[in-house]
């Protein structure tokens, strides 16, 4: 019996390792909304270097046959031993999920040479009004959601650490107001991000005013990017029925406007993406190296706004607002449209110019991150300050 049991064994690997090698690579996940090692990334490694054998494992990994299966059959087996840690995402209260990152996730040392990074813009564009926003973990927001003695990171200790070394530069930490506005809900149940109302918080904070824009809906079916690594039949069920899925909701505002991004135009929200697995690209189409937007005609005298909170006390009216960012921003610079006559977004992760030309022609300067992005951001090398 032992001797058919190791024979059968033998049998399946066989099956699956022709399956992978014979059945067609798939160059991206949908479920995980994120590209998959393929064969010709295998064979381009170096053998002597071991990174052969990193890709050929991560290839049979990611082109196995059944693989969303097999992620979902491992999810309920986990679960049933009580298990609220699932790849690295905590499985938390109301149908929340929330990313496990622990201190030692974090690149501290990077994190100290960012802000230094921000501070030495701010002191060289002196006329100018440089803002720093650094997003909070939903973790941090709603820790009564997190499952019992599941740890995060110590994001205080960051934002104390911000607070001494900026001067020049102007700190935006939403956290109250996020707080502050805890009856809606502020961040995706299933997705890092936050919602179009956490975004509105973050408006607040950096504005200094509520954003008087409404909102509608778009969509009810949204599953993000933890949900990807946790692939839980339960959550693809309505939060009424014990599920995760998500509304999606777009502030009211003129579509009209022109927008272009990496110097075409496209739309402020593309509902096509509403249609795909990733909606949270429904901001824009998803993440560009520069995004341009022209604003709507700007009323008012600029009371209460970002320009009086944290931009040097003038009108916003006819102003130019720089923001360097990453997702975070999708969802809140189209807040931003009736307060600035021009808003370019640089994501300098697909960026290839010179920011340096967009900067100098800002009046205001934003740098908006989740704070634990702007922690490993390798990036702001290219800001050349």
């Amino acid at each position: 019996m032992k001797r058919f049991f190791v024979y059968g064994f033998a049998l399946l690997l066989a099956i699956t390792g022709v399956s992978v090698f014979a059945g067609g690579d798939r160059s991206f996940s949908e479920n995980e909304n994120r590209y998959l090692t393929i064969l010709g990334d295998v064979t381009s490694a170096g053998v002597t270097s071991g990174e052969f054998q990193k890709q050929l494992t991560a290839y049979g990994s990611d082109q196995m046959p059944g693989r969303d299966f097999f992620m979902e059959a491992s999810t309920s087996v986990k679960k049933l031993t009580g298990r609220e840690d699932i790849g690295n995402v905590y499985l938390g209260k109301e149908g929340f999920y929330f990313e496990k990152k622990l201190d030692k996730d974090i690149d501290f040392n990077r994190y100290g040479k960012n802000l230094e990074k921000v501070e030495r813009i701010a002191s060289a564009y002196g006329e100018k009004n440089v803002s720093l926003m650094l997003v909070p973990e939903s973790g941090n927001v709603y820790p009564e959601l997190l499952p019992k003695d599941a740890k995060i990171f110590n994001h205080e200790k960051m934002y104390e650490e911000a607070s001494r070394t900026l001067e020049k530069c102007r700190l935006v930490n939403p956290q109250e107001a996020l707080v502050a506005n805890k009856p809606d809900q502020l961040y995706y149940r299933t997705d890092h991000h936050w919602t179009q109302a956490g975004a509105y918080a973050g408006y607040k904070a950096f504005m200094g005013k509520d954003c008087k824009l409404e909102r509608k809906q778009a969509s009810d079916s949204f599953l993000g990017t933890l949900y990807s690594k946790v692939l839980d039949e339960k959550a693809r069920k309505p939060v009424n029925e014990g599920g995760s899925l998500d509304t999606i909701e777009i502030p009211i505002i003129d579509e009209r406007i022109k927008v272009t991004a990496d110097g075409s135009e496209i739309p402020i929200f593309d509902r096509k993406a509403l249609k795909e697995k990733d909606q949270y690209k429904v901001y824009f189409g998803g993440n560009y190296g520069i995004v341009n937007i022209k604003g709507q005609q700007v009323t008012g005298s600029g009371e209460g706004t970002g320009a009086e909170s944290g931009a040097g006390g003038s009108t916003s009216k006819g102003k130019r607002l720089v923001i360097i960012k990453d997702s975070f921003a999708n969802c809140f610079a189209p807040l931003l449209v009736n307060d600035y006559s021009e808003i370019t977004m640089i994501d300098l992760r697909y960026f290839a110019g010179n920011p340096k030309e967009v900067l100098e022609g800002a009046d205001d300067i934003l740098f908006l991150y989740q704070l634990s992005n702007f922690a490993g951001d390798s990036n702001l090398v290219k800001l050349m300050l």
